[in-house]
């Protein structure tokens, strides 16, 4: 115990001193930027014409093929997504329903579907397929407006439709190709541009610092490669202004070294946006213009890995994120074991699931890129003691041999930080898989229908 004692000071010590010299820069410092060549004659020569070229290409279509039949983790998934496609298909087409002042409810569905049905289609060529992700498109493209004032709607309804276009190989109804490719820009790209009508405050998260900025750049780059021949001006200048924003948030939650200040949680939400836009820029255009080369992108993953991986189970939890992960493998974490061939990154044996139980993220389809390019290449275990430096620092001690079930962590900061909780930091501490020391983790968003402001300083809080 006094060796307990003795860490958690000294990482207290650690955290002051990195919270001290953290604020002491300037918000708007020099930070990497992502490669940016974007101009028209710069798509006219590189995007790629053939289809798919998002996330998928012919080449990755027909190796996943094999692995399908030869990778029991890859048969089992693809099962399981198949189970998904064909229930889809016994449920009413998507409606825009908005239980709040967002509807993400209704975009993360739709991208549910079409990533089950689309990767069903692209495997299989399935006319019934085909058909219900025309009908989920058209359905989608008739909603009044796609929501801007929540612009994390309209980025993942755009990523939706994008998809879905790409992934059924023109083979929709002409007239709905047509449809689709007049939503993503009325309904999805022109909202954030002020000189096409766009409300400017609807459009903040442009070279924002959090969650945002990854998801709608995001969105916004697979709109606009799924219009590049129709509108390639557009195109080119919102992919250019997305490179130049996305930095912002890729320093904020990675650099230095990996540590996300908005938690595990928004970790996963960040990070999902990020695999996908830095893989549709890959299979378009044949490079992604630096993500995997960013400054703390791939330590990112033993962040992930050193604040979930605990005795009990669950997430240490600071800022708002839950402290329970779901029951299945991490398909995020999955791609950083496909690039460095580190099994700790690997949930092999969640992903082994029987199909039929396993509750698939609804960007699963997408994952299945590069979850099948696996292969194990270290069983290096994760470390005892593990430190990432920056804004919100992190300091994480697990034991080993004989006291292999304690686990310490403290992290710094402010409490200024996105979706952070109203503290300088915070610690939790486990012992033989009891939580002796809590984070009070994330509280529903829907309190502000109960009269309570999340958004103003000047409120009632305690």
């Amino acid at each position: 115990m006094n060796k307990l004692l003795t860490l958690f000071v000294l990482s207290i010590f650690f955290i002051a001193y990195q919270v001290n010299t953290a604020f002491a820069d300037e918000k708007d410092k020099d930070i990497p930027k992502l490669q940016n060549p974007f101009s028209e004659s710069y798509i006219r020569e590189n995007l790629k014409q053939s289809k798919p070229r998002m996330i998928y290409n012919e080449q990755i279509i027909e190796e996943l093929k094999a692995k399908i039949k030869t990778d029991p983790v890859i048969k089992n998934m693809y099962e399981a997504i198949r189970i998904d496609a064909f229930e889809i298909l016994d449920l009413p087409v998507i409606k825009r329903v908005k239980t709040t002042n967002a509807m993400l409810d209704v975009s993360r569905e739709l991208l549910r579907r079409v990533n089950m049905l689309g990767l069903v289609y692209l495997i299989e060529r399935d006319d019934v397929i085909l058909e219900r992700i025309n009908q989920e498109v058209l359905a989608t493209c008739n909603f009044s407006d796609w929501n801007p004032p929540v612009y994390l709607d309209v980025a993942e309804i755009c990523m939706a439709v994008s998809l879905a276009l790409d992934w059924t190989l023109d083979d929709l109804p002409e007239s709905t190709i047509k449809e689709a490719k007049k939503a993503l820009i009325e309904k999805g790209i022109y909202p954030s541009w002020e000189e096409y009508g766009g409300n400017k405050q609807h459009a903040w998260w442009i070279d924002h610092y959090n969650n945002w900025n990854q998801v709608c750049n995001g969105g916004m780059i697979a709109a606009s490669i799924a219009i590049a021949e129709d509108e390639p001006e557009l195109a080119e200048k919102t992919i250019k202004r997305a490179l130049d924003g996305i930095p912002y948030v890729l320093a904020e939650d990675y650099f230095p070294e990996g540590v996300c200040p908005e938690g595990v949680g928004y970790w996963n939400y960040c990070t999902s946006y990020a695999l996908l836009t830095a893989s549709i820029l890959e299979t378009a255009f044949g490079t992604d213009f630096g993500y995997k080369d960013y400054p703390g992108f791939m330590e990112s993953a033993t962040f992930k890995m050193m604040c979930s991986n605990l005795p009990s189970g669950w997430y240490y939890n600071f800022a708002d994120c839950g402290d329970k992960p779901g029951a299945d493998g991490d398909i995020f974490l999955a791609w950083f074991a496909a690039q460095t061939g580190k099994s700790m990154f690997y949930e092999k044996e969640k992903f082994l699931t029987p199909a039929k139980d396993i509750r698939l993220h609804y960007l699963t389809g997408a994952a299945l890129a590069w979850m099948y390019k696996y292969q194990e290449l270290s069983t290096e275990k994760p470390p005892s003691v593990w430190v990432g430096k920056g804004k919100t620092p992190v300091a994480v001690f697990k034991g080993e041999g004989n006291n292999s079930d304690y686990y310490f962590a403290a992290k710094g900061g402010c409490g200024a930080v996105s979706h952070g909780n109203m503290d300088a930091g915070s610690f939790i501490f486990e012992l033989n898989g009891v939580r002796w020391s809590v984070d009070p983790g994330t509280q529903s968003y829907l309190i502000g229908e109960q009269g309570f402001d999340l958004w103003r300083v000047m409120i009632r809080k305690w």
